[in-house]
């Protein structure tokens, strides 16, 4: 069951007003409508798709198991050769797992996606050995899959990159 306290809608979305969920199940929050249509009541269900928010630790424990697993993607990007060391394979997932190991949630800030509502996009920035930036989101609410925007050194991207 979802975690309300914790559910982050942005509203607007497929005619929902911020707030306006009445049932959750999962990611999928649905809303009942009843109203009248001449004179006679109708119900009816919509449902939309948000995301929950997750904090530090969750989001940790997902991407470390999705690396594990190897249940992760690369999203298409510029500048992929120095903004992703992940997908060219100058970096190992045993480095990327052992970076994020070390981080405590100092090192994390998370925020919405620009362009696809209801997706947290994660930073952890961990510091030891060195500076390095990881960006990445979650496929589905549900499932650890993860999809990588940038692995690389703090000095060796722009930040917010």
């Amino acid at each position: 069951m979802l975690d309300r306290s914790r559910h982050v809608c942005q509203g607007g979305q497929d005619g929902f007003a911020k707030g306006e969920h009445r049932l959750a199940c999962g990611g999928r929050l649905m809303r009942t409508h009843i109203g009248l249509i001449g004179g006679a009541a109708l119900t009816f269900t919509k449902s939309i798709v948000c995301m929950t928010e997750l904090g530090f630790k969750e989001a940790r424990q997902r991407v470390i198991q999705s690396l594990k697993e190897g249940l992760y993607q690369h999203e298409a990007r510029s500048s992929i050769e120095a903004k992703n060391l992940l997908a060219t394979g100058k970096v190992a997932v045993a480095e990327v797992v052992d970076m994020l190991r070390r981080c405590n949630g100092t090192h994390h800030t998370s925020s919405w996606h620009h362009t696809v509502k209801g997706v947290q996009v994660h930073v952890i920035k961990p510091d030891k050995p060195d500076r390095w930036y990881i960006k990445f989101y979650f496929l589905d609410p549900e499932a650890p899959e993860t999809m990588f925007i940038s692995v690389h050194p703090e000095d060796g991207g722009q930040a917010g990159s």
